[in-house]
């Protein structure tokens, strides 16, 4: 049974829990930075996703909650003093975005763990990062602070990774519409950057995301052939978009690569990129696990090598799934 602690209970470490809770390779066994009552509370209602109900049992003598009779899981609200080692949690899943540096990321490993997977992007440049499918197996048995990508990277690098293998891309361009997240406004404010602080009900708001720079590291041969831009609507669920206008090098038809896309998602990307050939829309993506869910029916071609490839993904469920797959390949394989 792989251990694990969750630091950290936003909306990503909510969704790992559910995620890990639903996975019979996987014990949760502290999360830190909230307590009981508001935990309960996150745990039972949900705006979104439609999630399993959950015994749960409070043990206030040991500061426990009991979930499905399975989990012994410390609650703890602590900046120092984590002790992952007392609850012998090897996997620590950050998600505070409050240890930014390695320094302070090795606390975590002070405290206990074995190693640390962070959820957002880390200030040194030296740590690596990983997405699964992708480059996960590069992964060695030194890399005990890890970067798994944004739920973004996660969805274009599969997709990007196929048509350079199998028809080398020259250059891309890359439009993601983004769902609204809780940390921008819903009216106006001041920001240091003026158009993130208009209200995201009533606007359509363009922003650099730099996505780009993730996926040079984790598919290095396309660097400096793609650059992204981002808009965020106001839509209230957690799916996204990924628009690629590419060029590639060797010619084909859009059929041969719907094809093409649709092997992979059977075979060495199963459970990670899906295919779909119907008329869909963004609700119709809604807690589908996979982290890319290419559009069949969405795509164009202009010329033989010349094409626009759409992907869908829901940025909590499918991302927090492949964390915790991530975290079983690490287990069982390094």
């Amino acid at each position: 049974m792989i251990k694990i602690g969750i630091n950290g209970f936003n909306r990503i470490g909510k969704m790992i829990f559910y995620s890990a809770i639903k996975n019979k390779n996987i014990k949760i066994v502290a999360i830190n930075k909230i307590n009981i009552k508001d935990l309960i509370y996150i745990l039972k209602y949900d705006s979104i996703h439609k999630l399993p109900k959950l015994n749960i049992i409070i043990d206030k003598k040991y500061n426990n909650i009991i979930v499905n009779n399975k989990h012994i899981i410390r609650i703890t609200n602590e900046n120092d003093n984590l002790d992952w080692k007392s609850v012998d949690a090897k996997y620590i899943i950050e998600t505070t975005g409050n240890f930014i540096d390695e320094k302070s990321l090795l606390n975590h490993i002070k405290y206990g763990a074995k190693k640390v997977i962070i959820t957002y992007p880390p200030k040194d440049e030296n740590i690596p990062i990983f997405v699964i499918g992708v480059n996960h197996k590069l992964i060695n048995k030194y890399n005990n602070i890890i970067y798994y990508a944004s739920s973004t990277t996660n969805c274009l690098s599969p997709i990007l990774k196929i048509l350079h293998r199998e028809f080398e891309i020259i250059e891309c361009l890359i439009t993601i519409i983004n769902s609204n997240y809780n940390d921008f406004n819903i009216i106006d404010d001041i920001n240091k950057n003026y158009i993130l602080g208009r209200s995201i009900l009533c606007n359509i708001i363009p922003y650099k995301k730099k996505i780009y720079k993730e996926i040079y590291k984790i598919i290095p041969e396309i660097k400096g052939k793609i650059k992204d831009i981002s808009y965020l609507v106001p839509n209230i669920n957690n799916v996204s978009i990924v628009d690629l206008t590419i060029r590639i090098k060797k010619s084909t038809n859009y059929d041969n690569i719907k094809k093409i896309i649709k092997f992979y998602s059977k075979n060495e990307l199963s459970g990670i990129l899906g295919y779909i050939n119907n008329d869909i829309v963004s609700t119709d993506i809604l807690d589908d696990t996979r982290i890319s869910i290419f559009d069949a029916k969405a795509g164009i071609m202009l010329n033989p090598n010349f094409f626009k490839i759409i992907c869908w993904y829901d940025n909590e469920i499918g991302y927090s799934n492949k964390i915790i797959n991530f975290i079983e390949y690490i287990e069982y394989n390094i």
